[in-house]
């Protein structure tokens, strides 16, 4: 699950483009528009126009784009974004970045033989019961 609904902000934006088609296709540069939120609906808070679009996480989100104006007149623009969630693009989990993953490089196949090798040992030491202890209990153990 990489793609996300997010609110993105786009402050300052010149009035000539606070019509749905307009913030439709400026948000369209960023993800797919869903719909603008009320204050911008109803142009009850000019400085800065709220779009809800959806985000695919794993594309480099930009901070900034591009807008021509009627006039043919080049405008950058700078882009917000409202509670962006963790995502890993290694292993495509919403909850960490990539910078904290232990499924990089070898991690994840020494991590999970680790735990089922110690699973498997309080498994026999236990004399075989019923119950394998699970990962978490592993854990706790360990600490």
């Amino acid at each position: 699950m990489s793609r996300v609904p997010v609110w993105v902000k786009f402050p300052n934006l010149p009035f000539k483009c606070w019509s749905p088609t307009c913030l439709s296709k400026i948000a369209s540069v960023i993800g797919k528009p869903i719909h603008c939120d009320m204050l911008t609906t109803y142009l009850s808070k000019l400085s800065y126009a709220r779009v809800l679009i959806e985000v695919d996480l794993l594309v480099e989100l930009p901070n900034s784009i591009n807008i021509v104006l009627p006039n043919g007149m080049p405008l950058l623009k700078l882009v917000g974004y409202k509670t962006l969630p963790r995502f890993c693009k290694h292993c495509r989990f919403i909850g960490h970045i990539d910078s904290i993953c232990t499924r990089v490089g070898g991690n994840k196949r020494k991590k999970h033989t680790y735990v089922a090798s110690t699973l498997m040992k309080l498994y026999w030491s236990s004399g075989c019961s019923s119950s394998i202890p699970s990962a978490e209990t592993v854990a706790v153990e360990q600490q």
